[in-house]
């Protein structure tokens, strides 16, 4: 009989995957890697983690901010954000702050991030909403299409009466 194999340990596999990266590896496939597991470790609960996630949150910062996102990248990371997960404001306030485009944002991109405003369970935080918010100002001018949110003007409009991300908010319509 066939042994059978199972599927690899997320916490030893991102183990592995940041000691690569300490270890001077900065391979493409490494990195991806380490977002696929940062995506896996998301979902497992703080106290069931074997690996710190703020180390792993560092370190996706630190190359973030040195090289920019591919569009991928930069992709994998806003679902880890706006998806229901286990990690805390910091980490998720941690990732925001740095993202850093290497190139033009894409559509499905913006999307995503307005797709994750308002009222829910399914919904990010507001705290994570209003720095999204920010963020999209900031990347504004890096946007691919930058008629996207005028496309989008009557679904944020809608999203005047969630008063934790007013504030924000009312950049996007100036």
């Amino acid at each position: 009989m066939p042994a059978s194999s199972e599927p690899p340990d997320p916490n030893v596999a991102l183990q592995n995957a940041v000691t690569e990266l300490n270890n001077g590896k900065t391979r493409r496939e490494t990195a991806r890697h380490v977002l696929v597991l940062t995506w896996v470790a998301a979902r497992i609960p703080a106290k069931q983690r074997v690996v710190k996630i703020a180390r792993v949150i560092d370190i996706i910062a630190s190359k973030a901010y040195e090289l920019g996102l591919a569009e991928d990248s930069l992709e994998e990371l806003v679902d880890i954000i706006t998806q229901p997960n286990e990690l805390d404001l910091g980490s998720v306030a941690t990732l925001i702050k740095n993202l850093y485009p290497a190139g033009g944002v894409a559509d499905e991109i913006v999307l995503r991030v307005v797709g994750s405003l308002g009222h829910g369970k399914a919904k990010a935080a507001f705290p994570v909403q209003a720095a999204l918010l920010r963020w999209l100002i900031m990347v504004y001018d890096m946007l691919e299409n930058q008629k996207i949110l005028s496309q989008l003007y009557s679904l944020l409009f809608n999203l005047l009466d969630t008063i934790a991300i007013r504030f924000d908010h009312i950049h996007c319509f100036v």
